[in-house]
C-alpha cells in the first residue's frame, strides 16, 4: 500500500502517485528470472515514470511514433527502444530508422516486406507467432502475427540479410492460468535457433490481493527450457500497475452513491475497457463497514468506479484512494477535463 504523502492533500483535482521504490520492486522481480526487461510504454507513457524506468537500466517497447518520440525526450538512446506497430509502412520505418531505431518486431509478410530493404548486422527482426502457435481458447477474434512455417522463412529471409533472428510470443494482459504459460514455453522451446527470444507480457498483477504463484512457477520453469543469445520480457501492467494510487476526493453524497470529482474515462478507463475494479481505501481509515457505489463525475451510466465498494462512514471532501492504479490509466475526451498529473514519490 502506498502512502500519500501530506504535502498533496490539498489538491482539489485528482492525481496520482508513483512510488520509485514500488517501480524498482517490480522491474527487480522480473529481472530475477534472467530475462531482459523491456517496459510496454502503451501501458502508462508518462514521461515522469518513463524517467524513473530509464534510471533503471531497462529498455523500451514502443508502438506509435508519438510513444517512440516521448521515450526520446527522456534522453533514452535509440538502441534500447523494439518497435511495433501493426501498420508497418514503408514511410514508418524509414522515420523510425533514421531517428536510430534498430530493433523491430512484424506481425506479417508485408510488415517485413517493408523492413527488409534496410536489414544489415546492426538490425534485430522479432517475428511475431499466432495461428497454431497460440492456443485457440486465449486467442480472441484476432490475433496479429505469423504461422510457425511463415515465421520460418521470414526467419530464413532476415538470415540472409546478416540481421539478428527472433520470435515474439505475447501474452493476453493478465494471462492468471498456468496452464496457458506452460504451453507458451513448450512452444517456444520448439522454435528454430534464434539470437532473440521475446516472450512478450501478460505477467497478472493481484488487484484484489490474488497470488499468482503458480503462474509464476510456470513462467520460471518455462524459461530454463529457452535456448538463445538474449531473452526478453515486455511487461507493462505487471511493472507500473502496483507503483501507482489515483487519489480521489469525494465530492457529493446521496445514501450510498458517491459522486467522485474523477470520471474513469479521464483518470483509468481500463475500469470499461478490461472491467477491472480497483481497489479502493478511505484515507481516514476506519472499518469498513458500509457498501457504496462509487460514481464517476460524467453523465455517463459506464462512469462506475466500483458498484459495491465496502468502505466506512463517508462524509463529503473525504479522500478516496484506488491503488493498483498505473496501468492503462488512459484519458479519452469524452469526459471535460485535462489529463491528471502524476507525482513520484520515493
Amino acid at each position: 500500500m502506498i502512502e500519500i504523502p501530506e504535502y498533496l492533500l490539498g489538491n482539489k483535482k485528482p492525481f496520482l502517485v508513483c512510488s520509485r521504490a514500488v517501480l524498482k520492486q517490480q522491474v527487480d522481480a522480473i529481472k530475477s528470472l534472467g530475462t531482459e526487461v523491456f517496459y510496454s510504454v502503451k501501458t502508462n507513457p508518462e514521461e515522469r515514470i518513463l524517467g524513473e524506468l530509464k534510471g533503471l537500466d531497462v529498455g523500451f517497447s514502443v508502438s506509435t511514433p508519438d510513444e517512440f518520440l516521448t521515450v526520446m525526450s527522456v534522453g533514452v538512446n535509440p538502441a534500447d527502444v523494439i518497435y511495433y506497430e501493426r501498420g508497418l509502412s514503408k514511410e514508418r520505418v524509414e522515420w523510425v530508422v533514421q531517428n536510430g531505431c534498430r530493433s523491430f518486431v512484424v506481425d506479417s509478410k508485408r510488415a517485413f516486406e517493408n523492413l527488409a530493404p534496410h536489414l544489415d548486422s546492426e538490425f534485430s527482426v522479432l517475428i511475431r507467432l499466432t495461428s497454431e502457435a497460440v492456443p485457440s481458447k486465449y486467442s480472441g477474434s484476432y490475433l496479429p502475427g505469423l504461422n510457425l512455417e511463415d515465421a520460418k522463412g521470414l526467419a530464413a529471409a532476415c538470415k540472409k540479410s546478416g540481421a539478428k533472428i527472433g520470435f515474439l510470443h505475447h501474452s493476453a494482459s493478465q494471462m492468471v492460468d498456468p496452464a496457458y504459460w506452460r504451453k507458451k514455453f513448450d512452444i517456444m522451446s520448439g522454435l528454430p535457433e534464434a539470437d532473440v527470444l521475446d516472450i512478450g507480457g501478460g505477467m497478472p498483477i493481484g488487484y484484489h490481493g490474488e497470488h499468482y504463484t503458480k503462474v509464476f512457477d510456470e513462467i520460471k520453469q518455462g524459461l530454463r527450457k529457452l535456448k538463445a543469445g538474449r531473452i526478453i520480457a515486455e511487461p507493462g501492467r505487471f511493472i507500473v500497475g502496483p507503483a501507482c494510487s489515483l487519489v480521489t476526493r469525494a465530492e457529493l453524497i446521496d445514501g450510498g452513491n458517491v459522486v467522485l470529482n474523477a470520471s474513469v474515462y479521464n483518470v483509468h478507463i481500463d475500469t470499461i475497457i478490461a472491467e477491472l475494479t480497483l481497489p479502493c481505501r478511505a484515507l481516514k481509515g476506519g472499518v469498513a463497514s458500509k457498501k457504496f457505489k462509487l460514481l464517476g463525475s460524467s453523465l455517463c451510466n459506464l462512469d462506475i468506479f466500483d458498484d459495491c465498494a465496502k468502505l466506512p462512514a463517508l462524509a463529503e471532501g473525504d479522500v478516496l484512494v484506488f491503488d493498483n492504479a498505473g496501468a492503462y490509466n488512459l484519458s479519452s475526451d469524452f469526459s471535460p477535463g485535462s489529463r491528471i498529473s502524476t507525482y513520484i514519490i520515493p
